[in-house]
């Protein structure tokens, strides 16, 4: 089963996650969407992966997607004829009307689809994102190329591990917060390793799984 890992409550804001192309962010995502559907409305944005793929990999976490609070929106299924970006756009400002002002989570899966690898144009995108949504909404995005140079509340790093370690750890899991009150970034590391229907984090160093 998976656990309540130590990051999830620590995921506001503006939340970015970079990972190494070998790796798949998608547990992450997973974890928030189930943490925050319990009191938001959770909207997924991503164009490589369904929302039936994304229940299913939940699924195998045995942890439940089919809230109505989780909605998925595919760009690539809407209009061929326009850019990923605007689509998106267009739909959250839609799922924004519906809302009428209340809270949400927009997770941004994979930037570098949605609108290509000039970092402007992402930066751009994340801005235009964050207009449609109230202040005290949550967006997360996703990217396998690097961290935008613009202002987060939490960054999330998935990197991977040398063969030294073993079959035992899947990756690194860096998480650096900075908040008003403390605008010191403050970082937390774990080790993970992914199991068919389990995610399990522990301190590097320390085989005790958390």
């Amino acid at each position: 089963m998976l656990r309540r890992s130590p990051y999830a409550a620590d995921i506001s804001g503006l939340t970015g996650i970079r990972y190494d192309s070998c790796l798949n962010p998608q547990f992450v995502i997973a974890e928030a969407a189930s943490s925050f559907a319990k009191e938001q409305v959770v909207l997924i944005c991503s164009c490589s992966v369904s929302a039936d793929m994304f229940r299913v990999a939940c699924n195998k976490a045995l942890m439940n997607m089919n809230s109505e609070k989780v909605r998925f929106i595919n760009p690539t299924v809407v209009d061929f004829g326009a850019p990923i970006s605007e689509i998106l756009i267009k739909s959250l400002c839609e799922e924004g009307a519906r809302l009428n002002g209340a809270r949400c989570v927009v997770i941004l899966d994979n930037l570098t689809l949605i609108c290509g690898s000039e970092v402007e144009e992402k930066i751009k995108f994340v801005h235009n994102v964050l207009s449609t949504v109230s202040d005290d909404s949550t967006v997360v995005y996703t990217d396998p190329a690097s961290k935008l140079p613009i202002d987060h509340d939490v960054f999330i790093d998935l990197t991977s591990v040398g063969s030294s370690f073993g079959k035992k750890v899947t990756g690194r899991l860096d998480l650096i917060t900075q908040t008003e009150s403390d605008p010191k970034p403050q970082f937390k590391s774990w080790h993970y390793c992914m199991g068919e229907r389990s995610v399990q984090l522990f301190h590097p160093g320390n085989a005790d799984v958390m």
